[in-house]
């Protein structure tokens, strides 16, 4: 897999990466690097495999039901899929509700 980094972070990374764990300034340095590769790595995997919150549930069925689409399933089931959806309709169904309000969309 290639990682888009700028030329000056992946050399400073492959640095990081190859300097000896042995010297106590590096192997902390190899330490917390290591803990916020994972943290990050985490992260990212969690928000794909996490449910949507309550909030993103309301507002995607509001867009659904208002636009009259159908949500699909897996975004009641990810938050990624839900965000995905929501940012792909807020835009209409924000026109639409501005509109039906009696407020210029």
């Amino acid at each position: 897999m290639a990682l888009p980094f700028e030329e000056h972070v992946e050399t400073r990374l492959l640095h990081e990466l190859s300097s000896p764990d042995d010297v106590s300034r590096g192997a902390r340095r190899h330490i917390d690097l290591g803990r916020r590769i994972a943290s990050v790595v985490t992260a990212m995997l969690d928000g794909e495999l996490l449910p949507p919150t309550e909030r993103q549930l309301k507002y995607g069925l509001a867009i659904a039901r208002e636009l009259a689409i159908e949500l699909p399933a897996d975004a009641l089931q990810y938050r990624e899929a839900m965000g995905l959806f929501i940012s792909t309709h807020a835009d209409r169904y924000r026109r639409r509700k501005g509109t039906a309000s009696g407020r210029p969309g």
